[in-house]
């Protein structure tokens, strides 16, 4: 039998014996931080961090944003980017994996906590209107994407850059509750009432649209907001019903990405206060892809629709829009 403490996998009988020495160590000298841990019920007054070991209280506090150690309470450290209460060291052997003992003051030699290694960062750093991707530890120009949450509703993150709904292969390059149809991401399925979509999902003007869980607003795709652990719309009717800084845009609050043409990446127009990439040219509708067509030499989406009869011969109207028929 094994167990997982953090990302550390142990016997039964090593979690044991570090369980009970350190479980001892730390009630003798009064100390929490040297217990491991699976949850907080391991943790006497304390919380179980996500390497494995007890820490501080369980206080609301322990997890105050911050940049600096001066951000956070008297006692506390920032580690990554948290508040949390130091775990307590005499050498290396007595921090996680990876995790170094620092003594702050040299003149002391019981004031040692554990550190983590730092965050990884792009090298050489990045220039001005870019940003690291730690995950990547590639330079991304700022306003593009690293995922779908950093686009506007109803767009997807497509190589870095927000994208609005078009041709696709299969449902996981169309935005967020959109489905592939026929090639082209099409809302999820329709709907009168909640009762016709499946479990977790709500019927949101015709479409069923899935709501994500959430603990507060950021957890959230742009526009939405989190109510009773749930992702919603934030819809609105005009700017007013909006948070400061934020604008009414197709019924939903978002921030604006741009005022000007030029706050776009290169080829971007501002529409609508959202960036869009500039239509190609054309001269006629065979110059575009399959669903646009040539209107003042820029390939544009087909017209909407309402039903077939509304499209062209050959096409069909799926999420009020006109699409190639299947074969």
């Amino acid at each position: 039998m094994a167990f997982t403490i953090g990302n550390h996998r142990k016997s039964a009988l090593e979690w044991l014996g570090a369980f009970g020495l350190g479980f001892a160590l730390a009630i003798g000298c009064g100390r929490t931080d040297l217990i491991p841990c699976d949850d907080d019920s391991d943790c006497p007054g304390g919380y179980c961090t996500e390497d494995g070991y007890c820490a501080g209280d369980s206080d609301d506090s322990a997890n105050a944003d911050c940049f600096v150690d001066e951000d956070c309470p008297d006692g506390q450290k920032c580690l990554n980017y948290e508040c949390v209460e130091p775990i307590a060291c005499d050498d290396d052997l007595e921090c996680p994996d990876g995790w170094k003992c620092v003594f702050p003051n040299p003149d002391d030699p019981y004031d040692g906590y554990c550190e983590p290694p730092p965050q990884p960062t792009c090298d050489p750093p990045c220039p001005d209107g870019t940003y690291c991707d730690t995950d990547t530890l590639d330079c991304v120009p700022t306003g593009e994407c690293v995922s779908d949450y950093d686009c506007s509703y109803g767009q997807i993150c497509v190589d870095g850059v927000c994208v609005g709904y078009g041709e696709c292969i299969d449902s996981s390059q169309c935005p967020y509750g959109w489905e592939c149809l026929d090639g082209f991401c099409v809302p999820g399925g329709e709907c009168v009432d909640s009762s016709q979509c499946p479990p977790g999902w709500e019927c949101i003007d015709g479409f069923c649209f899935p709501f994500p869980e959430c603990f507060e607003d950021i957890d959230c795709p742009p526009g939405w907001e989190c109510i009773d652990f749930q992702c919603v719309p934030n819809f609105c009717q005009n700017d007013f019903d909006c948070q400061p800084g934020e604008i009414c845009i197709d019924g939903v609050c978002l921030e604006p990405q741009c005022f000007v043409n030029e706050d776009c990446p290169p080829g971007w127009e501002c529409i609508d206060f959202q960036c869009i990439p500039q239509p190609p040219e054309c001269f006629d509708s065979s110059d575009c892809p399959i669903g646009f067509e040539c209107i003042d030499f820029q390939c544009v989406p087909g017209g909407q629709c309402i039903d077939d009869s509304d499209c062209q011969p050959g096409e069909i109207c799926e999420g009020g829009v006109c699409i190639p028929e299947p074969p």
